[in-house]
């Protein structure tokens, strides 16, 4: 009877299926925001890195005011997570692997909301 009443589209609050939990609408809104939101700061992680690199390398001037602007802007919001890991964790032989510690987090977490979230 409770598969029949989620086959007819009848959402319960929290009711536990086996291991899966089944969340009500608004529950999963709000793990899609934050699964975007993880996913968008990875990317602009992953992009800080590759422009410190072109940089760097000489392939991208940082004078270029769009390049500057951009830079900036990604500095801003990655630093604040970036530069506490720095603290903590040395340059391992001149590299910085503080980004690559906040992506294997992000995806940690990521995995966690798919896990206990269900899939969305």
């Amino acid at each position: 009877s409770i598969l029949r009443c989620i086959q007819a589209n009848v959402r319960f609050p929290q009711y536990y299926l086996g291991q899966s939990v089944i969340w009500n609408s608004s529950m999963y809104s709000i793990l899609i925001l934050i699964d975007n939101i993880l996913g968008i700061y990875m990317w602009c992680i992953i992009i800080v890195a590759v422009m410190s690199w072109l940089t760097y390398a000489g392939i991208i001037n940082p004078h270029n005011r769009f390049v500057s602007m951009v830079g900036n802007f990604l500095y801003r919001i990655t630093e604040p997570v970036l530069g506490i890991l720095r603290r903590w964790v040395p340059n391992i032989g001149g590299f910085d692997i503080s980004p690559v510690i906040v992506i294997l987090l992000i995806v940690f977490l990521r995995n966690l909301l798919h896990e206990y979230g269900g899939t969305f």
